[in-house]
This record gives structure tokens, sequence and C-alpha cells, in this order.
């Protein structure tokens, strides 16, 4: 059987079963879009390559996501006002665990950013830092006040990043007090490819652009009107696969 006569029966089943054709259609995009959306909104954190979506609540949360080497889970636990653990699950590693201790300085100046007295120790006790933390500071701070860690990820092997892994202290106790979450999606993004699409729909419709291109192309000689209409189909077919680009980066 040849290519032609399979279109030309494909053609006839459409035909007949239009409308169940359409409701099929309508529900699976309406269920990418749900996909979407809930992708697109979802919370978490940037942890090297890979986002982390945030999942849990109260005194439990749990950071999880998976990259090319495998998965990640971080897991936070606060286990009193001033204590809180966090755990690192990753690949080619067994599960680390640190803890950090916080407690706030009373500073004499009220309108100066709030201070505390941070201790974080790894899981077998010894102690990785005791110094100080302000929130939204790029920087860990020395008891007297020095810059000593940045939340800047040193370079790790791009094979594999996880080769002897240490976590960036600054970013651990950041991620651990939640101030690294972040939506997942980005709107620029989004927003720019969900309007070439909407363009192209509108213009599928009502040829505001294709119906004077196609008179343009055709008004000069240079191309057959069946070959206009082709070039036209494939730049449409190019600015949707732009604009499906553009919603998939936005994720």
């Amino acid at each position: 059987m040849t290519i032609p006569i399979l279109i030309k029966k494909a053609r006839r089943i459409f035909r007949r079963y239009r409308k169940l054709f359409r409701l099929l259609a309508c529900l699976a995009g309406a269920v990418c879009l749900v996909c979407y959306l809930t992708a697109f909104f979802s919370k978490g954190i940037d942890f090297l390559d890979a986002f982390l979506r945030r999942s849990g609540k109260g005194s439990a949360i749990v950071y999880s996501g998976q990259d090319s080497h495998g998965k990640i889970t971080l897991t936070v636990q606060q286990q009193s006002k001033d204590v809180t653990t966090i755990s690192y699950q990753l690949p080619y590693n067994k599960l680390k665990t640190y803890t950090l201790t916080l407690t706030e300085i009373q500073r004499k100046n009220p309108d100066l950013p709030a201070e505390y007295a941070l201790v974080i120790q790894s899981g077998d006790g010894s102690i990785l830092f005791d110094g100080k933390y302000q929130r939204g500071a790029p920087f860990l701070y020395s008891k007297t006040g020095a810059a000593v860690n940045t939340d800047i990820e040193p370079q790790r092997n791009p094979d594999n990043p996880y080769l002897n892994f240490a976590p960036n202290l600054r970013r651990m106790t950041g991620i651990a007090l939640g101030e690294y979450d972040q939506q997942r999606g980005d709107w620029f993004c989004m927003l720019l490819g969900a309007g070439l699409l909407t363009l192209i729909w509108f213009d599928a419709r009502r040829l505001m652009i294709s119906g004077p291109l196609e008179e343009m192309l055709s008004g000069t000689g240079a191309f057959p009107e069946a070959w206009g209409h082709r070039i036209l189909l494939l730049l449409r077919l190019v600015a949707a696969l732009v604009g499906l680009g553009l919603m998939l980066a936005a994720l």
C-alpha cells in the first residue's frame, strides 16, 4: 500500500470521526496544560544544574529532583526554634547530615539587619563553621565580622560534580532557612512563547499576516501560487516550534 493511499484513508477516517478526534485533541491539550502549569508554578531551589521541587510542610521540608547523574534529595528538618538539620542524598554519595544552630544576637541599633550566631556541625559532631549569619547577605562572617564564606559555588568536576562533594556552607544555610526558595517558571519566556503561539492561532483563523504575505509572494511571480502557500505553511510551523521551545525553556 503506497503512502498517498494511506494518506487518503487517514483523511477519510478523520472526516468521518472529526468530532471524536477534536474531543480527544482538546482533552490531550487540557492535560498538557494542567501538567505545564503545575510544573511552572511549582516551588523549589536551583541546585547545581538541577531544579529541586519543594514538598512537605511544617518542620520537615524535602527538595527533590534529578539530573543526568541521578536523583537528588535534600531534607530540611527543624528540630527546635534554634536547631535545624539538613541532609544531602546525592548520586554516588552516602547520606550526609549537617546541624545548624542559630541564635539571634541582640543589637543596640534596631534599624540594622538581624544578625545570628551560627554554628554548623557535620554528622560526626565536628564543627565546620562558628561565626555569624545575616539573612540576605552573600557571605557568612567570622566572629570578628570578616566575610569568610560566599554563596558562589566553587568549580566542580564537569564529568562528576558530586565527586568528593562538600556543600557550600553559605548556600546550605540559605537552603535550610528557605532563603533560596523560588518559583520554577520564567514569566518572560512563558509569555513570549504563549504570545507567539496565540499569534499563529489567530493568523491561521483570520490570515492577518499570512494572507498579505501570500499575496505579496504570488504577486512577485517569483514563486508559483502553490509554492507560496507551502512556504508560508513552513514559516508558520517554524514559528510554532519556536513558541513551543520558549514555553519549554520557561520551565
